[in-house]
């Protein structure tokens, strides 16, 4: 069976709005990276300051903070206080829930095949080198009983 992937909602027709074209079409991996760190961390929109250089690994930090500052010339991010540290995606909860309602959903979700399950928690699986596999690890851990 095939992985679904997560995903989050990204403004329809943005490529069109006005404040992306002002801030050009190479800023946009960050735009799109730092909205998926919001979403992966749940984070209500707010991208640290120290982690914006992370977000595109092909960027020199120079390029980071010149798009960042577009976003903010832009009004797609605000820079937050000094105390915060970061900046805002005034986009983000314009188009993705509340991290407080993804939780409530991501924990009815796992209770629910908790009970599917008979509240068992299935146990975590030995992941096995191809070292390991070659010299009959695969064949002690089946005989172990591991799923």
């Amino acid at each position: 069976m095939a992985r679904r992937g997560l995903w989050y909602a990204a403004p329809v027709g943005f490529s069109k709005d006005p404040r992306f074209v002002k801030v050009g079409a190479r800023t946009w991996p960050l735009f799109f990276a730092g909205e998926d760190y919001c979403w992966q961390y749940l984070t209500d929109g707010f991208i640290p300051y120290d982690v914006v250089p992370t977000l595109v690994p092909q960027w020199s930090r120079k390029c980071f903070y010149d798009a960042a500052a577009r976003f903010v010339d832009a009004a797609i991010w605000e820079l937050l206080a000094q105390g915060e540290r970061g900046f805002k995606s005034l986009e983000y909860l314009k188009h993705n829930v509340l991290a407080v309602v993804r939780r409530q959903k991501l924990e009815a979700q796992s209770e629910a095949m908790r009970r599917k399950r008979g509240g068992e928690r299935r146990p975590a699986a030995k992941l096995l080198s191809r070292r390991e596999q070659e010299a009959g690890g695969g064949d002690q851990a089946a005989a172990g009983g591991l799923t």
